[in-house]
């Protein structure tokens, strides 16, 4: 499989079960408070609608906090990759004319270091989910119970 498809099935998996198990139940807890507010019929629409934003600040918290650490994390992968590619570059002499076994030699180094950089990521999604499940915990605790 190659390294995008890679990584990218590792995250739907790692991150998959975080939004069922964590993201949802905020979500609909979220929910459940500013239903609560609009039900409030005394209530004047301001106070209403400052009830909803309040119940709806710790699903933002949670939902920033995952897109803060997965950009992260692309930008940790796109470091590694790019250190490959450097790698690579510093091998070739400038102005050099390569043979079709010299270019495959350096496409075959290439990908093994990109594939070495993938795995090693792969591996540290386990201790980012914590981090995000975490946060999603506290946001959860964090949601009002109502008006």
């Amino acid at each position: 499989m190659d390294p995008q498809k890679r990584v990218q099935v590792a995250i739907e998996k790692t991150m998959g079960q975080t939004e069922r198990t964590k993201m949802r139940p905020l979500q609909a807890k979220t929910f459940a408070c500013m239903s609560r507010c609009a039900g409030d019929s005394e209530s004047p629409q301001a106070r209403v609608q400052d009830c909803m934003q309040r119940c709806n600040q710790p699903m933002l918290r949670a939902e920033q906090a995952v897109k803060q650490e997965l950009k992260a994390f692309q930008t940790r992968l796109t470091r590694c990759a790019q250190t490959c590619q450097d790698r690579i570059r510093d091998q070739v002499p400038r102005n050099a004319t390569l043979t079709a076994a010299q270019e495959e030699k350096f496409k075959a180094e290439g990908m093994a270091c990109v594939n070495a950089c993938v795995d090693d990521h792969i591996g540290i999604l386990a201790t980012i989910n914590t981090r995000i499940s975490e946060v999603i915990d506290q946001c959860t605790n964090a949601v009002p119970s109502g008006p």
